[in-house]
């Protein structure tokens, strides 16, 4: 799935790979992406340089969906 995405004021293109299961009940749509904070103008975390986040970070959105 394509779209945009915005971070804080920042919008960029997007890609999630999805994933679909059939479930007792639902349909659960996950979908997956890498991004990179400096992408969306956020500086990675750190703290007093012994605590680092990656610029690359994975995003995971996961939909539950009754059925019907």
């Amino acid at each position: 799935m394509q779209g945009d995405l915005t971070i804080a004021g920042n919008t960029n293109p997007v890609t999630l790979d999805l994933s679909v299961e059939d479930g007792a009940g639902e349909t659960k749509v996950t979908g997956i992406t890498k991004l990179q904070h400096s992408d969306f103008g956020v500086k990675p975390y750190s703290k007093m340089g012994a605590l680092k986040v990656k610029d690359e970070v994975d995003i995971q959105v996961v939909v539950a969906l009754p059925s019907a």
